[in-house]
């Protein structure tokens, strides 16, 4: 894929495919962009101002978007997080280019490129009746901060904070190609929290475990009904190593448990638990691997997990808040006060 500013010698081909893109769309029932908005004029605009780019795949136009400061006046009601955004606006992929996964590969490259500019963090609006983009742009990480109605109805207004510093990770259930970088991660854990009681949150057993593989074998066990008993619990779970990409290097242990009709887990144990690695904690890995678990869990039917934090663990409440986390009460167990917090796993409404 090949990304540039777009010139006037794309302008027909861009209006071409907004055209083919606005028919697509009304066949599915989404009533969103019309013969008023947007139109060739406001293209006209973006490609005077550079603001719009254009997304080529060898000589065919796959998507187009614009990113600016500019913003509607209902922006500016809205209570953001960050201080130095960028919006994205008209973005687009070709009906020729969708399912193929263009739009979060042209979203990745958006952010870095806001990321290289010094923005830090982007910002959109979304239709609400339109499920399309509002996966997309649930599945990358994108959080709801409030409202905007315009003439086409309901709008989200989205934000994502964009950080230098973290690589990507993915999860993945915990599995014995990792067996030695989880070892090296009981570790680190063992050395920098042997004074924190909770030192393995997520990774219950593992410090009881002679080998990597030992406590593997176990979590396996963990996610299925009928053998989660030989491992000790009542509850099914499953666990996942955080994996970074650009060098497998295991960064942190995060675990779904499959419901919380439990006494323990439906008060203050949750749907899940997870650990960082000491040597790569403040790097927005937990935020992270929260939302990916957020996903895992819509997956399996889970439509509001519960996420306990104790009261005075500032990083880990602001984890879960930057999950949309939706703070319900204290409460008290064995002397130690502890939020209870709900995240919607279908973040579509």
């Amino acid at each position: 894929m090949h990304y540039r500013l777009a010139t006037m010698d794309d302008l027909t081909e861009i209006c071409n495919m907004i055209e083919a893109a606005k028919q697509l769309m009304s066949k599915q029932g989404i009533e969103q962009w019309d013969d008023i908005y947007p139109t060739c004029e406001d293209f006209i605009e973006d490609i005077n101002k550079k603001t719009m780019f254009v997304v080529m795949d060898d000589a065919q136009l796959a998507a187009i978007y614009v990113i600016s400061e500019e913003c509607d006046d209902e922006y500016l009601k809205c209570e953001w997080e960050n201080k130095r955004p960028c919006i994205i606006h008209r973005f687009c992929v070709s009906p020729s280019f969708q399912n193929k996964g263009i739009g979060t590969t042209v979203l990745n490259h958006i952010e870095k490129q806001l990321i290289e500019s010094g923005y830090d963090s982007v910002r959109l609006d979304v239709f609400t009746k339109n499920p399309y983009a509002l996966k997309l742009y649930n599945k990358n990480g994108y959080i709801k901060r409030g409202y905007a109605v315009w003439r086409k109805g309901r709008f989200l207004l989205m934000e994502k904070k964009l950080d230098r510093i973290t690589d990507s990770i993915f999860l993945t259930e915990a599995n014995e190609q990792f067996a030695d970088e989880l070892q090296k991660f009981k570790n680190e854990v063992q050395e920098a929290d042997k004074d924190n009681d909770d030192q393995f949150a997520g990774c219950m057993g593992l410090e009881n475990c002679d080998t990597a593989k030992e406590w593997i074998d176990i979590c396996n066990l963990r996610k299925r009904p009928e053998t989660c008993g030989q491992a000790g619990t009542q509850v099914p779970s499953t666990t996942y190593f955080a994996i970074r990409k650009s060098d497998n290097r295991l960064v942190g242990v995060i675990d779904l448990r499959h419901h919380i009709d439990h006494p323990i887990l439906g008060t203050w144990g949750g749907h899940c638990g997870y650990s960082v690695r000491p040597s790569e904690r403040g790097k927005g890995y937990a935020t992270e691997m929260l939302r990916q678990n957020v996903l895992n869990a819509d997956k399996i039917g889970i439509e509001r997990m519960l996420v306990v934090c104790d009261e005075d663990n500032t990083a880990s409440e602001k984890t879960i808040l930057a999950n949309s986390g939706h703070f319900e009460n204290i409460i008290e167990v064995d002397g130690c006060r502890m939020k209870r917090f709900w995240i919607n796993t279908n973040r579509d409404l």
